[in-house]
């Protein structure tokens, strides 16, 4: 289809000012869930070559489905939601990658004015929802005026914030109904064309600013970030993303390859026990992050947080988000997905989203989990029936022979690898 007969109406066109920059900026992966008012986005994203789009119906599965992605392919990842409780939803993923520097761009669709503060469904404050973890842009509908460069300028700009300071970025424009009807006075009108074409060029103009300030770089590759990883791509078979359990930190050093260089996620546990961070000195009494962290664990000091997020170490609420971010790594990565049952439910909305990419989740049963009381805190179910029933194929370790096979085989696997859920049971090592 044409552009002019996938942009249909002056909403979409809007959408379209403010995607087409993106595009033309080297933007690639869009990570985006079902909502009306967002479907102008959706429509204008379908009129632009050369995107790939990633759906989810989870939104907050969704941020970790694009910061995973985000961390495994060094590049931003844009996010699409609709309107309301949508956003909010983003918010973890969002400060996890604030902390973490990794870019992500999320553009939400509002609702305009008249619909806001007035009891109507699906609206909330959504200016700086995001606060101090993401640089912000609302775009009001005065700026939506197709004479106006302002929305093409003032994208751009934040399309350079985000690739410069690998932070988040959050974009939020209002559209109004009728959003899936075509307008015929705009359709067929002499200045459609027009209007298309001065948003190309204006976007041609402002991004090839942004390139000057990378001149060796090319449309395809001006997205890449330098973010701070520890794993050297070409060396590691596969990467990881682990739990925090000691349970599950045990199970991870006994994968050979399990080393802090093709380490890609961690949660706080991990990470505050890691070589780095065992040495590194933080105050004048040479107190290191782990004396505080176990410090602070034995005595419930609230100083724990602090010390936690001063150094970039987040703990994802309730140790969601483990699965969705593996997946999103899984679409350009081999991802070895180590957790217990308690991260398994946290995020099972996610779980579907195994089967477009290349995890293999090795998990330990909930005898692997008692010495540690946890698994008293999963209520009782089936991981088997779990991956049955999302057709993700299954199997279990039980014995020390096969364990020792399947760290053999992981070692080995060169190739692509196809989604696997893996269950440990019984197994001491």
């Amino acid at each position: 289809m044409s552009e002019k007969e996938q942009i249909i109406n002056e909403q979409v066109l809007s959408a379209f000012r403010v995607l087409y920059p993106l595009r033309k900026c080297g933007f690639q992966d869009i990570f985006y869930a079902p909502g009306s008012r967002s479907a102008p986005l959706v429509m204008a994203m379908s009129a632009i070559s050369g995107f790939r789009k990633h759906i989810h119906y989870d939104e907050r599965g969704l941020g970790w489905y694009a910061l995973g992605a985000a961390r495994a392919t060094r590049k931003p990842s844009v996010i699409f939601t609709t309107s309301g409780s949508a956003v909010a939803n983003l918010y973890p993923a969002v400060v996890a990658a604030c902390r973490y520097d990794i870019p992500l761009l999320i553009i939400t669709a509002d609702r305009p004015d008249e619909l806001l503060d007035c009891g109507a469904n699906q609206t909330t404050c959504q200016g700086r929802i995001f606060g101090k973890f993401a640089s912000f842009l609302q775009i009001y509908e005065d700026y939506l005026d197709q004479t106006n460069n302002f929305t093409v300028e003032r994208v751009c700009n934040v399309i350079r914030t985000c690739s410069l300071t690998c932070k988040p970025a959050h974009i939020n424009i209002p559209f109004r109904e009728p959003f899936y009807t075509a307008d015929e006075e705009f359709r067929n009108s002499v200045d459609f064309s027009r209007m298309l074409e001065m948003i190309k060029e204006e976007a041609e103009d402002e991004t090839e600013m942004i390139h000057g300030y990378f001149p060796s770089r090319s449309d395809e590759d001006f997205a890449e970030s330098y973010l701070p990883v520890r794993f050297n791509a070409g060396r590691a078979p596969f990467h990881t993303v682990i739990g925090s359990t000691d349970e599950v930190k045990e199970l991870a050093d006994a994968i050979p390859s399990m080393t802090e260089t093709n380490c890609m996620y961690r949660q706080i546990n991990a990470v505050t026990r890691s070589v780095f961070y065992e040495h590194l000195r933080v105050d004048q009494h040479g107190h290191t992050i782990y004396d505080l962290v176990e410090q602070d664990i034995d005595e419930n000091s609230p100083k724990l947080t602090y010390i936690i997020q001063s150094y970039g170490c987040l703990k994802s609420s309730c140790n969601a988000g483990l699965v969705a971010i593996a997946c999103g790594a899984g679409l350009k990565s081999n991802i070895l997905l180590i957790i217990d049952p308690i991260d398994l439910i946290a995020d099972l909305n996610s779980v579907p989203l195994m089967k477009e990419s290349r995890v293999k989740m090795l998990l330990l049963d909930r005898k692997m989990m008692d010495r540690s009381g946890r698994s008293n805190c999963a209520p009782d179910f089936s991981i088997e029936e779990i991956a049955r029933g999302m057709n993700i194929p299954y199997r279990t370790v039980s014995k020390a022979q096969e364990f020792k096979e399947l760290q053999k085989s992981l070692n080995k696997m060169k190739k692509v690898w196809e989604p696997e859920i893996i269950e440990i049971t019984d197994i001491v090592w």
